[in-house]
């Protein structure tokens, strides 16, 4: 059975943990370091026990398969440091692998370090060449009379304004100088107010005026119609309103004479139950009298 079938759990439960190309340089600095090693450990046999020389060519020699297996589950590490530490330690297979993932380990760190370095150096070059930018920019902003105010370009709006006076005012070299600067400051300002008022004070387009007219024409007539809708509403609303109060006096004119005609309903119909009670009590007593007379 070869080495690699015997140790198969180890190599599966192993994770490759870093695969790029800038471990060969700190691979080839654990090959001069994996020799002094040697005299800390105890060899697992009679061939580790041997010279530096005699072990590594045992190593080449005798254990191919081994460096071969190995090379499978370190594929970042060269032959040489894998029969370097196969040399070291013999024929203790799994302090071999221990070891070898060891320097994997340390390489990955290292590695991960160096990335790290060389990131934030990349961030501070960024930085040092968006500054250089900026103040490129700065100085090659156009001038009069030796750092005068800019006339190329008039600012349009207010933050412009606030930044190209604080720029004229930090570039004064004194008292006299901002004073300068300030009065060209205010002459541009004061040009630029003038063009403002001179393109909003000019004479507007006499289409355009007469598309305007046109639409509120179109509108008046609009607001026109619906005046004349509303007020046609408004009267017939008004006359039916007029006729409901007609109809609700006559109602109560209708009421007033339903309550006279039970009123004299009720008085009739009292006086005919008087008769009637009068006219029985006289049959009762045997008074009789003339059929024809009430």
């Amino acid at each position: 059975m070869s080495v690699a079938t015997q140790h198969s759990p180890f190599a599966v439960g192993s994770k490759r943990l870093y695969e790029s190309e800038e471990n060969e340089d700190h691979l080839q600095r654990l090959d001069s370091s994996a020799a002094s090693h040697k005299r800390y450990r105890q060899r697992g046999s009679p061939s580790a026990r041997c010279g530096g020389d005699s072990a590594a060519q045992h190593a080449y020699t005798v254990g191919h398969t081994t460096v071969t297996a190995l090379r499978g589950l370190f594929p970042e590490m060269s032959d040489k440091v894998i029969a370097d530490v196969l040399a070291e330690y013999g024929d203790n297979i799994d302090a071999a692998i221990k070891h070898l993932t060891d320097l994997r380990l340390s390489a990955a760190s290292s590695s991960a370090a160096i990335s790290e370095q060389a990131a934030a150096m990349a961030a501070a070059a960024a930085e040092q060449h968006q500054q250089q930018q900026q103040q490129q920019s700065a100085a090659e902003a156009p001038s009069s009379n030796g750092g005068g105010t800019a006339t190329t370009a008039v600012p349009k709006s207010a933050e412009e304004w606030v930044d190209f006076v604080v720029h004229e005012m930090a570039a004064a070299k004194d008292m006299a100088d901002a004073r300068a600067r300030a009065s060209k400051v205010l002459q541009a300002f004061e040009q630029a107010a003038v063009q403002h008022s001179k393109h909003q004070g000019s004479a507007p387009d006499p289409e355009r005026l007469r598309g305007q007219l046109c639409e509120a024409q179109r509108e008046n007539q609009l607001l026109k119609r619906a005046v004349a809708i509303q007020n046609a509403r408004l009267q017939e609303l008004s006359g039916k309103e007029a006729e409901v109060a007609q109809l609700r006096q006559m109602l109560e004119g209708f009421q007033q004479k339903v309550h006279a005609l039970e009123v004299q309903n009720y008085s009739l119909a009292l006086h005919l139950k008087q008769a009637a009670d009068g006219k029985d009590a006289m049959q009762a007593a045997g008074f009789k009298n003339n059929p024809d007379v009430f």
